[in-house]
């Protein structure tokens, strides 16, 4: 499951990625994001990615499925920065390697142990 909520006054998109997550939801979730009349291309991304997500085994397929359609989203941020929340070392892993799939992005992403790290980053 994938919730945000858009903070205009800090000009900040908040995630939370839990329960399994989809390749099906990532476009969802990006759908819902552009379609938000808050929406602005110029705000940057704090994910909170939670211990107990679950991320199936992605086929080739949809890995050229999704690619195209994160690196559009990603294209229409350019500038902004996503700071990516995980404090577990495993789940850290498996999201590193699932971004190098999806490279090279127009947005500068990094990912940190500690929402107040990437919030400090972000200013």
């Amino acid at each position: 499951m994938i919730e945000y909520s858009i903070d205009k006054a800090r000009g900040i998109i908040f995630t939370t990625v839990s329960g399994t997550v989809t390749s099906v939801d990532v476009m969802t979730h990006i759908d819902k994001i552009l379609r938000d009349p808050d929406f602005s291309s110029d705000y940057h991304t704090v994910a909170t990615v939670k211990d107990t997500v679950i991320f199936p085994p992605v086929e080739p397929e949809t890995i050229e499925i999704l690619q195209p359609v994160v690196q559009g989203y990603a294209q229409k941020r350019k500038g902004s920065k996503w700071a990516i929340v995980i404090t577990k070392a495993t789940t850290h892993a498996m999201v590193k390697e699932g971004l190098e799939f999806i490279k090279p992005l127009a947005v500068d992403i990094r990912l940190f142990r500690y929402e107040k790290d990437a919030l400090n980053w972000i200013k």
